[in-house]
This record gives structure tokens, C-alpha cells and sequence, in this order.
């Protein structure tokens, strides 16, 4: 249920737990140490995304009003669980520390600052951080630009000279 592309790094002590709806990584992906990925609702990591050391992806997450029970030893018709898939569009970047909530889509291009708590969808090419994320600013779009430089020189690579 965990798909991973090529050319993807995945440093030590990462855990990625896939229920039956599954985790995609792209290529050219890295996910620094200590990053976490799990819960039910499943996840999408696209292409040349960068997870930094310790950030946090969570597809489900109990309810803390207190109308419910929590945690994995506990029955689920005694929780009340939220979940729901998370997308990081290609290019993402996550900062250290940051945790990523149920149903957020982070878009393309779109940079999230450390120890930032994200709740909702970012916009592509948005800069967001804090607790709870804000927009600080937008990023240069010329990165899908250097993308494709990126993949035409590589293809020239594989074919040799």
C-alpha cells in the first residue's frame, strides 16, 4: 500500500503507515529524518517534494472536544475519528517540526515554514507558517522552469553523449 518513485531518499527513522486507502511518493522526493506519515485517510507526495527532519503528515486524527474517546486501544464506535487524504503537490517544501492535518492539500510549489501547524489548504506557490499557518508570501513560479531544465538535461544524460 506504499508506492515510492525514483530517485526518492528516505532518511533514517521515518515511519510511514499506510492503511487501505495507501501513500504515493513521487520521484525525486526526499524525506528527512524522523518524518512521519500515517493515519487512514491516505496520502500523496508528488514530485521533487521535501519533507524536513522531524514533520508530520496525519490523514486521521481523534476527536479531542471530549464527546469521544481517543486512541488505538480504545473501540472505534467509542471515537469519533476524522479522515481524510492529504496532497502535497509537486514541489511542496515542509519544514522541520511542521505537522500537517487531515484533508489539507498543500499546493504546487507551496512552502510551509518550520514548526508551522497547517489545518487548511495551502494555495500554490504560497509561503505559509506558524501555528496556525498564515501567509507570509508568495515564491517564485520560475521553479517549474528549472524543472523542466532539470528533466531535459537528465534525459540527455541517460542517452549518453
Amino acid at each position: 500500500r506504499i508506492r515510492i518513485g525514483s530517485h526518492t531518499r528516505i532518511d533514517a527513522y521515518c515511519v510511514i503507515q499506510a492503511a487501505e486507502a495507501g501513500v504515493a511518493i513521487g520521484d525525486h522526493v526526499h524525506l528527512a529524518s524522523g518524518v512521519t506519515i500515517g493515519g487512514a485517510g491516505g496520502g500523496e507526495i508528488q514530485d521533487f517534494c521535501s519533507l524536513s527532519r522531524g514533520a508530520a503528515i496525519f490523514t486521521s486524527n481523534d476527536d479531542y472536544s471530549g464527546g469521544a474517546m481517543s486512541g488505538p486501544m480504545v473501540p472505534m464506535e467509542f471515537r469519533n475519528v476524522t479522515s481524510a487524504r492529504v496532497v502535497l503537490e509537486k514541489h511542496a517544501l515542509i519544514g522541520s517540526g511542521s505537522v500537517i492535518l487531515p484533508g489539507v492539500t498543500i499546493g504546487v510549489a507551496a512552502a510551509v515554514g518550520a514548526l508551522s501547524l497547517v489545518s487548511r489548504s495551502v494555495a500554490p506557490f504560497t509561503v505559509v507558517a506558524g501555528t496556525p499557518a498564515r501567509k507570509i508570501r508568495m515564491r517564485d513560479r520560475s521553479i517549474l522552469e528549472r524543472e523542466q531544465a532539470f528533466l531535459a538535461q537528465r534525459g540527455r544524460m541517460r542517452r549518453g553523449p
